[in-house]
């Protein structure tokens, strides 16, 4: 949730100073509700349906990872999003190449990838792509080369749209 607090509706009484209409939290639904799959109780306020269903809303499902590795290692991560559904697994198939493993989540032609080596050395790079609906392969070069321990804190970004 965003730390923005929803404006309390308010009007300007007869010397324009402003006075509360309602409190958001003091509006509860009366039955149940569903909004976006998710399931509130009765007794639920304005105010928390408003900031869950306003807050965030993007067409996509994504993984936002911080990536490092060193020789001949599986990549470690930093995560910080994840909306897939699932945990990712990161593998290490041979220098300079890696796999980020979760079954079913990456779709055909929904799946965008966005990396950054965050490195000054203009000789590096990174990509990713998806190989399948389960696996997006990183790659990571020196110029032309496959190479491993390129990968400090560099960027994946994995978006599968709606």
């Amino acid at each position: 949730m965003a730390t923005n607090k929803l404006k309390t509706p308010f009007f300007l009484d007869r010397k324009n100073e402003p006075r509360e209409l309602f409190s958001l939290t003091d509006v509860k639904v009366a039955t149940p509700v569903t909004i976006n799959y998710v399931e509130y109780p009765a007794g639920t306020s304005l105010e928390t349906l408003l900031q869950d269903t306003v807050e965030d809303v993007k067409p996509y499902k994504s993984y936002v990872a911080l990536l490092t590795q060193t020789g001949t290692s599986t990549p470690t991560a930093v995560v910080l999003e994840n909306t897939l559904g699932g945990t990712p697994t990161l593998g290490y198939t041979s220098a300079g190449l890696y796999t980020v493993t979760l079954t079913g989540a990456f779709t055909a032609n929904k799946t965008v990838t966005l990396t950054n080596i965050n490195s000054t050395n203009v000789l590096y790079s990174m990509q990713a792509e998806r190989t399948s609906a389960n696996v997006v392969s990183v790659t990571t070069k020196s110029t032309v080369t496959a190479t491993n321990a390129l990968m400090t804190n560099s960027i994946l970004e994995i978006r599968v749209y709606n």
